[in-house]
């Protein structure tokens, strides 16, 4: 059994290598998903922490299908609605404006009881080279 996974691993060195292209597309885009999730979870963490005053945060990440789906939801003051409506914090915005790179979708609004919830939803599918989120 040895021998033999030594003789191949022999004959491999000499095989040209090609990474199947399809494969790592798929890998910069989740590459790319992962760090805009983890940049989005960052600043609403952030914002919770500034203005919220929450006592408890609970976040929910998880995939169905061929989505992700995020959901942060905290116990704190809650935020404006015209402050909401129009996006008007750099935050807020930016947080948008990542998800809008992958085609998702993005909600920020009161949750029932009191606070604030967040809930984006983002394709697992390839993405366009523009939504590299090295510079967003």
């Amino acid at each position: 059994y040895k021998r033999q996974a030594l003789e191949a691993v022999e004959r491999a060195k000499n095989a040209p290598f090609r990474p199947a292209q399809d494969n790592l597309a798929a890998a910069r885009g989740l590459i790319s998903v992962s760090l805009a999730v983890f940049r989005l979870v960052q600043e609403a963490l952030t914002n919770v922490q500034k203005h919220a005053r929450a006592s408890r945060v609970d976040l929910v990440l998880e995939t169905r299908g061929d989505r992700l789906l995020l959901r942060l939801r905290d116990d704190g003051v809650g935020l404006d609605p015209a402050q909401t409506r129009k996006l008007k914090s750099h935050g807020l915005r930016g947080m948008k404006h990542r998800v809008d790179a992958f085609g998702g979708r993005f909600e920020i609004g009161p949750a029932a009881g009191g606070g604030t919830v967040l809930t984006v939803e983002i394709p697992l599918t390839p993405v366009p080279e523009a939504a590299d989120d090295t510079d967003i």
